[in-house]
């Protein structure tokens, strides 16, 4: 929800077969413009936090693609994470997006992951 013109809090939740994580984050937003937006995200949660640079380009109408480059925890350790979308609008608040994320734990060659996402998405005014 936007707490104004700059400033949004999220709730954000992850799971698969063996966990289940919860938490939030606060976003300040100080560059928006038509066609650019950038900003400082501090996330916290139940055994994670992270940093992120979430940064967005519209390319035509309402379709945007956007990064977040992240600092945060993988478990224990220190990861960087690497973000790129696209969301694209069907019609009102209904968005279709796709996002890839490359992550490194530990920052070890070998626990290099790809991460793939698919989702539909409504936004509220």
């Amino acid at each position: 929800g936007n707490l104004g013109r700059s400033w949004s809090l999220s709730g954000i939740s992850a799971f698969d077969d063996d966990a289940v994580a919860a938490g939030a984050a606060l976003r300040v937003t100080p560059l928006r413009f038509d066609r650019f937006a950038a900003g400082v995200e501090q996330e916290l949660g139940y055994a994670w936090f992270a940093w992120s640079t979430p940064m967005a380009l519209r390319l035509v109408d309402q379709t945007w693609l956007y990064t977040g480059p992240r600092l945060g925890t993988w478990g224990i350790d220190m990861s960087f994470f690497l973000p790129v979308g696209l969301s694209v609008r069907v019609i009102d608040g209904l968005m279709l997006r796709a996002e890839w994320q490359r992550s490194w734990q530990d920052y070890k060659y070998y626990n290099r992951r790809d991460h793939y996402g698919l989702a539909i998405a409504h936004q509220f005014p």
